[in-house]
């Protein structure tokens, strides 16, 4: 198992243990930050520019991005919960599925299909699979999701804290960030939609019931 760091909110990992590859594990850029200084001289940019850490924006990244022991943990057990239950084989599982379905749909209908409708059932076929494929993809990786926070929540009541203190920082910047409403689009409501991660609201809220049930020790250590 490699662990390395990466400019990005989000923790990652790819590959198994199953493999001779093995896995890889990147954690946000942001768990080495030790106080404000560290944040401010990091080379942070939005948007191409650099931050202005004396605006309201400034002020906001630079309290949500100083992380607690726990909240790293929790990061770091997450991540762990994706390569232990080998997460990486369902969207590929899922993938060859629908792609094998699709196929022999395509060549099994037009036997019992008049030739004037082949087009359109081509068509419609390929619209219902693409369609099918990204909510059913959802499902799964939102799935996964979930579990890998139950998973590092339930090691320890300090875990599961310091998720809530993740969720609770991820949730802020969002918000912070967010495009106003009269400005929402197409393209942000179908990227909203089929986003790879649940909103952060939904796992906090998740995570909050998972720290008043787990046991142990609840410091920041």
């Amino acid at each position: 198992l490699l662990f390395f760091f990466l400019f990005s909110f989000e923790g990652v990992c790819g590959g198994t243990t199953l493999l001779p590859g093995g896995a890889v594990l990147g954690l946000p850029r942001s768990v080495l930050f030790r106080s404000d200084k560290d944040i401010v001289e990091s080379g942070i940019t939005m948007h191409g520019a650099p931050v202005d850490w004396t605006t309201e924006e400034g002020k906001v990244l630079r309290e949500t991005l100083l992380p607690s022991t726990r909240q790293t943990n929790f990061s770091i057990a997450h991540e762990l919960s994706h390569i232990k239950h080998h997460d990486s084989f369902y969207p590929i599982t899922l993938a060859s599925v629908f792609l094998i379905v699709g196929y022999h749909a395509a060549i099994s209908l037009p036997k019992y299909l008049p030739p004037s409708f082949i087009r359109v059932e081509h068509a419609v076929l390929a619209v219902v699979s693409l369609l099918g494929y990204a909510v059913v993809s959802r499902s799964v990786r939102w799935w996964l999701e979930y579990r890998a926070d139950s998973t590092a929540g339930r090691c320890n009541r300090s875990y599961a804290l310091g998720g809530v203190e993740l969720m609770k920082k991820r949730k802020r910047i969002e918000d912070l960030f967010r495009v106003p409403k009269k400005r929402v689009s197409y393209e942000n409501f179908v990227s909203s939609y089929f986003k790879s991660h649940p909103p952060y609201s939904e796992r906090l809220e998740r995570l909050e019931q998972l720290s008043h049930t787990s046991s142990g020790d609840d410091s920041d250590t």
